[in-house]
């Protein structure tokens, strides 16, 4: 993969610190380039259904289901458009990384896996659900070691 487009909304923290963290995103997809382009708002953002290269859009927003307008989202990724919409973390815009990880995974394919070590890993209990790259963020750093062997295969192939 050779390009991505990440259309943000500010984020509380200085360009160049988001610019670095997006890099190392960038490398763990072997993406040799991304393009930064700030946006004011989701809202008035059109892009088209279909692009040949992954496209990261980034919100302070909620994000909301038309499924169920009680159901607020962190990250959605779509394989079929190359697109995902994800929330910027009030906790620290590492965790957002690690949440973009997470949805690129989606967008190149791979779903929720079970293992527990794995940023694609979700527990689903029956009131709730557990996402792994919520807890990985906070001790690990961003690497291709964050995905199990069979993550790590499917994203292999797909790369």
């Amino acid at each position: 993969m050779k390009y991505m487009a990440c259309y943000y909304e500010n984020p509380n923290v200085s360009r160049h610190y988001f610019a670095r963290l997006l890099r190392q995103v960038s490398r763990l997809f072997s993406i040799k380039e991304t393009t930064l382009i700030p946006i004011q708002s989701v809202e008035n953002l059109s892009l088209p259904s279909y692009s040949h290269y992954p496209r990261i859009v980034l919100t302070h927003n909620e994000i909301k289901t038309n499924q169920n307008q009680n159901l607020s989202l962190d990250g959605v990724g779509f394989k079929d458009k190359k697109i995902l919409l994800a929330k910027y973390q009030r906790t620290s815009i590492k965790e957002t990384m690690f949440l973009l990880v997470h949805e690129l995974g989606h967008v190149f394919g791979m779903s929720h896996c079970s293992q527990s070590g794995c940023i694609m890993g979700v527990d689903n209990t029956r009131n709730s659900v557990s996402y792994h790259w919520r807890k990985i963020s906070q001790s690990k750093k961003l690497s291709k070691k964050l995905f199990c062997e069979q993550c790590k295969k499917h994203l292999a192939s797909y790369l």
